[in-house]
This record gives C-alpha cells, structure tokens and sequence, in this order.
C-alpha cells in the first residue's frame, strides 16, 4: 500500500520559472560583419502590460568607441512582442557602413566598434544590456610557407590575425584549379593544409581564401594575381630550384629552394650544396651555401641579401629597381648521367606606387568620401587634420588593390581639412604625397550650404562651387 502525504490537508506547492525571470536584451551573434541584419530580442514581463494584446517597445542602438566610449551612431528600433512568449519583444535592423543617416533605423558599422542594445526608458524596468563586436575588415594572412614537398603532395602553412576559415585552390596554371584543401577546426589561427594528390615533377599555382567567423569578411590572396608557386618532386635525380616570390624589395632578404636528392650525399647528415644567384646591377653575382632542411630530404634552402650598394663577394647582391636576379643550381646528374643547369628567377621592385588620380568625390557637414587610383596594388593611407602636415586622425584602406574609395567621417561643419597620401605596396614600398607640401585639402559645407568639388588635375588645387541653401 503507497501512503498519501498532503501537508496536513493543505498540499504542498511549487512555482515554475517565468520565461523572463531574468529580463535582458540579446543580439542573435556575438560579432557582425558591417553590413548584414542584427536580429535583437528583449525579455521583459513588466513591458507586458495587455495581458490580452501585443505590445511594443523600443530600444536604443548605439555603436561606441570602446576607447573613450564615445556614441558614433544611434537609431531607435521598435520591438514587438511574441505571440508564443507573453513578455518576450523581438525585432530587426540593418548595420551598413553607408554614411549615418539618423533615423533612417539603419546604423552606422565601423570596423572594431562595440554594437550596444539598451531599453528606451519607460520607467517600468531596466533589463540589462546587449553587447556585440563589428568586424568589417578580413583576415590578414602572413608567414606563408610551403614546405614537405613530395612527388605526391606538399604541405600549405601561414597564420591569419584573427580567428578563421581557410581554403586553397591550387591547379597547373593560374586560375584553373584542379585541387583543393581546406583547414579546419580547432587551430583558427594558424593554418595547415596538405595538398593531394599532385602530379610528379610539376609547378603547381595556388591562392588562398580567408574567411572570419562572421563568415561576410574574406580575403583572396593570389599573390596580385601571379598566384603562388611550388614545384613536386621529379623523383630523386632531377634537381630544381625555385624564389617562392616573384619579387623583391631592394633590401629584402630572398629566399632559395633547391630540391634534388640526388645531391643528397648522406641519410644521416645534413648536406650542403652552392649555387649562384647574378643580378643585372652585379653580372658576376654571389655563391650562396644552401643547407638540407633535415637529414635525407632532399630539400636545401638559404637566404641572401639583397642591397643597391655592397661589394663582389661580399655575401650581398647588389640590385637595383627593374633588375631581374637568376639563380642557378648546376646538377651534376638529372637522373640520365647528363649535368643540366636548373634556373629561377624574379624581379626587384624597389619603388613605391605612383598617385595616378585623387578624385574628392562628395564632400557633407560630416564627413568625405575619396577615390584615389595607384600605379600598382597598394594599401593607401591617409592622414587627415585641419592643419597641413598634421595627422589629427587616419583612414586606411584594407586591401591591396589600384583603385581605392576611403571615406573620411566624424568631420565637422564649415571647416577646412587638409590630408595627406601614403601609398605602400605588398613589398613595403611606399611613396608619400603630401602634393609638394601644400597638401591635398577640402571644406567640409556648413549647415545651409552645399559644397561641390571638382579635381580636372590632381596636381592642382579643386575648384570650390557653393550653393546656399534658402
């Protein structure tokens, strides 16, 4: 027989949680892209006040400096609340980097900003806040490396700043893939990815895609479209040797792969070999000592500098821009008896990119938009104040490309800015333009007037057009 305990007549009781016990705000991520839609969900039982209707409420939307906790942006969206969950608000808003339009309920994305959700006070509750990070910008790659080389195969390295995905394409020309890889999970930040199987004896090209976890910021590398190279063994016989680059600055160090295993003398023993590496500017070139990467591989690498001054025999190359250095390995047997010379070669760049156009595209109370276009692939940089040849603050572009559109915010009305261009390509050649020290320069319009730019040349100053406004 079960016994019945009923607290003396009285029973006992409990009380189950309500879904929002806990009144907050939340955001569906925790990290956005810059222009993508922010999903935004209030739990609040006060706010519930028609039991038998739908109510609203609004919140606020800042984007804040995390430095100095200064408010960018601010727009107030509108919740309504679920038909499933009593006291649960729900709604939408897009983040866009487009210039801020207050009250248009988009809000303004900067790079590295804090995204902040607070309920507009009605002086029912406070739920606490939502908190997200805008990340506009890709990934950076670099430490890029190929290394254990095989007939069959060979191994993709390099490291990313930030957290993210990572795929290779790679095939026997540029731009016509065949093979793929791809790193994954846990290691974000440095990457590994083995690539199979590949062909004997052959030059493969490669470029690489990042990816960060927003999965909206990605960045192509394909080496400025020359793509990246490696060549597969031949077997152990036919020597060949390569410049991962296919160019170099004037001091860069540049890097030597030789792979032949037939100059593998030893399986216990590192082994050493020379080569020869001649620039236009030094015909006569230095001997550089390759040493093997591990006993038995086949596989012998070195550096050497690179100077526009140094003397013969000096261990330094002297090169000049628009030379081209050629590095010769002399195999003694390519796996027929016969000697044959394996050559590579690659160019020195040593000069900066060339300012081909500045264009002041439109010019507001608060802020500038520039499009500038560079001779070569570049990372332009500016430097912006209202005196000329001072940096008050900086915009920079995040890719390596010609043409660049950079926008200039958080000006002020009815003010005179001036700026300056740096220009750097991937090697670190950079040229600076401050238009022969007078600086590049516009107005900002004030509140009742609209200014319109003209640049017909960008060595000259613009022409200003005012219109007031009645």
């Amino acid at each position: 027989m079960q016994a019945i305990i009923d607290n003396n007549g009285q029973c006992y009781e409990f009380v189950t949680p309500s879904a929002c016990e806990h009144n907050n705000i939340v955001f569906d991520n925790v990290i956005y892209g810059c222009n993508t839609d922010v999903l935004v969900a209030m739990r609040d039982c006060a706010s519930n006040t028609d039991l038998d209707g739908i109510d609203i409420k609004d919140v606020f939307i800042h984007v804040i400096n995390p430095a100095n906790h200064e408010i960018l942006s601010s727009e107030t969206i509108t919740l309504t609340e679920s038909t499933t969950w009593p006291g649960v608000f729900e709604g939408t808003f897009k983040l866009s980097p487009e210039p801020d339009i207050p009250g248009d309920k988009i809000v303004h994305s900067i790079h590295g900003m804090r995204l902040v959700a607070t309920k507009v006070p009605d002086g029912i509750s406070t739920p606490t806040q939502a908190l997200a990070i805008i990340d506009c910008q890709p990934p950076i790659i670099s430490n890029l490396r190929v290394s254990n080389i095989t007939e069959t195969s060979a191994l993709i390295t390099f490291q990313t700043n930030e957290p993210a995905y990572s795929f290779i394409s790679a095939g026997k020309s540029c731009g016509d893939y065949k093979v793929f890889g791809e790193s994954a999970p846990p290691d974000m930040f440095n990457h590994e990815i083995l690539l199979e199987p590949l062909s004997p004896g052959t030059t493969y090209f490669f470029e690489i895609k990042v990816q960060d976890l927003t999965m909206l910021n990605t960045r192509l590398d394909n080496n400025n479209g020359e793509c990246y190279t490696f060549t597969t063994l031949k077997g152990c016989s036919d020597g060949t040797i390569d410049f991962p680059q296919k160019s170099y600055a004037c001091t860069d160090q540049a890097f030597i792969i030789v792979r032949d295993c037939g100059a593998d003398e030893s399986s216990t023993v590192v082994d050493t070999l020379i080569i020869n590496i001649v620039s236009v500017t030094e015909p006569t070139g230095e001997d550089v000592i390759l040493t093997e990467t591990g006993e038995n591989t086949g596989e012998f690498t070195a550096f050497i500098q690179l100077a526009e001054k140094s003397s013969v025999g000096d261990g330094v190359l002297t090169v000049k821009n628009g030379d081209t250095i050629v590095a010769t390995y002399h195999d003694t047997d390519d796996g027929t008896g016969a000697a044959k010379d394996a050559k590579a070669s690659a160019k020195i760049d040593c000069e900066g990119p060339q300012m081909l156009d500045l264009d002041i595209v439109q010019v507001t109370t608060d802020w500038a938009l520039l499009q500038i276009s560079t001779s070569e692939p570049a990372i332009v940089h500016i430097d912006c104040a209202t005196t000329c040849g001072v940096s008050q603050f900086v915009v920079n572009s995040n890719e390596w490309k010609n043409i660049h559109t950079l926008l200039i915010p958080n000006l002020q009305p009815g003010t005179r800015y001036y700026f300056m261009v740096t220009m750097t390509d991937n090697l670190g050649n950079a040229t600076y333009d401050d238009n022969n020290g007078n600086c590049y320069t516009f107005m900002t319009r004030s509140e009742n007037q609209f200014n319109l730019w003209m640049m017909s040349d960008t060595r000259e100053k613009p022409q200003r057009f005012i219109a007031k406004q009645d």
